[in-house]
C-alpha cells in the first residue's frame, strides 16, 4: 500500500479519499494496530482492565493523525464495522493468551461511536465474536464515545445499552461532563461505568473539582456504576483521588497504551507484586 505524495494531515479530502480506497481493500493491520492501556484499582493496585486503543502505524503515522482516521471510519458505516470487528479479533487474540497466564476475567473496553452502537448489526458483531471462545459476555465494555458525526436519539440510544447490559456486556459513558456526556443521559441509561475526562485534574486542589470528583464518587457508589478517572500523571493527583474516594484509575502514571505483548507482562508483573503484598500482610 502506497501513500501518494500529498500531505494528507491537511486535505480532509485526500484522506477520506485515500482511506476508502485502499484501507477497505487491504488489510487494516496495515495501517492500524491496538494497544492497550491499563485501569489500576488504586486501593490494592490490582489490573481492573484494559482499554484497547486504535493507533496508526509506522510509516502511515507520519502522515495520517488517529483523530483524523477515526473520524473518517465515524462517518462510514462500512468503514467503521471492519474496524470493530478487526478490534474485536484482537482483543479475543489478547483474552486466549491472556488466560494462559491468569483465568480471572480482566474486562477490556473498546471504543463506539453512538451511530455503530445504534446499528442493527452491532450487537450480532459482538455476539458472534465472544461465543466462538466462549468468553463471558462481561469481558467487554462498550466504551461510548462522545465524539460521534451524527446525533443519535437518547431513547435509541436507551433502548440498546438496555439491550446489552441485559445481554452481560457493560456499558461505559465516556468523558462525562462534556458536550452530551450529561446528567441526562446518565439518568436516562444504564451504564455500568462512568469515566471521567482529565480536565478534572487541572488543578485539582481547586475546591470546586474537589467537591465534583467526591460526589460523583458517591453517586456512581450508590447507583452500582463503576466509576474511572482518565489522565492521571502525578502521584499527587492520585492520593487526592483515593483520600476522595476514587477506587479506578488510568492514566500514564501507571503506564502508556502498551502492546499486547507488554500488556501481558504488566498482568503477570503486577499479579506477582499483589501476591507479595499478601505474603507480606
Amino acid at each position: 500500500m502506497v501513500i501518494r505524495n500529498v500531505n494528507l494531515l491537511n486535505h480532509s479530502s485526500e484522506i477520506d479519499s485515500w482511506i476508502i480506497d485502499h484501507i477497505i481493500n487491504y488489510d487494516l493491520s496495515t495501517v492500524v494496530d491496538v494497544f492497550f492501556q491499563p485501569k489500576i484499582n488504586i486501593i490494592d493496585q490490582s489490573v481492573f482492565g484494559f482499554e484497547a486503543l486504535s493507533r496508526v502505524v509506522e510509516p502511515y503515522s507520519k502522515h495520517i493523525m488517529l483523530n483524523v482516521l477515526m473520524k473518517v471510519f465515524m462517518r462510514n458505516t462500512e468503514l467503521e464495522k471492519k474496524l470493530l470487528k478487526f478490534l474485536l479479533d484482537k482483543v479475543i487474540e489478547f483474552l486466549i493468551r491472556k488466560n494462559s497466564i491468569s483465568e480471572e476475567i480482566v474486562p477490556i473496553s473498546i471504543n463506539v461511536s453512538k451511530r455503530l452502537l445504534s446499528d442493527p448489526d452491532f450487537i450480532s458483531i459482538l455476539d458472534i465474536s465472544l461465543s466462538t471462545y466462549n468468553f463471558p459476555k462481561r469481558t467487554l465494555i462498550i466504551e461510548v464515545l462522545e465524539d460521534s458525526c451524527e446525533e443519535v436519539p437518547l431513547l435509541l440510544l436507551s433502548e440498546k445499552i438496555k439491550i446489552l447490559r441485559a445481554l452481560g456486556y457493560g456499558v461505559s459513558l465516556d468523558d462525562f461532563g462534556t458536550k452530551d456526556a450529561n446528567f441526562e443521559t446518565l439518568i436516562s441509561c444504564d451504564f455500568s461505568e462512568i469515566k471521567l475526562d482529565r480536565f478534572v485534574l487541572n488543578d485539582i486542589e481547586n475546591k470546586s473539582k474537589i467537591m465534583f470528583i467526591s460526589f460523583m464518587a458517591k453517586l456512581t457508589e450508590s447507583l452500582n456504576m463503576d466509576f474511572v478517572i482518565e489522565g492521571v500523571e502525578t502521584e499527587r493527583q492520585l492520593n487526592i483521588l483515593r483520600n476522595l474516594g476514587v477506587r479506578v484509575c488510568q492514566g500514564f502514571y501507571f503506564s502508556t497504551p502498551i502492546s499486547q505483548r507488554s500488556a501481558l507482562e504488566f498482568i503477570v508483573s503486577n499479579k506477582l507484586k499483589i501476591n507479595n503484598l499478601s505474603i507480606l500482610n
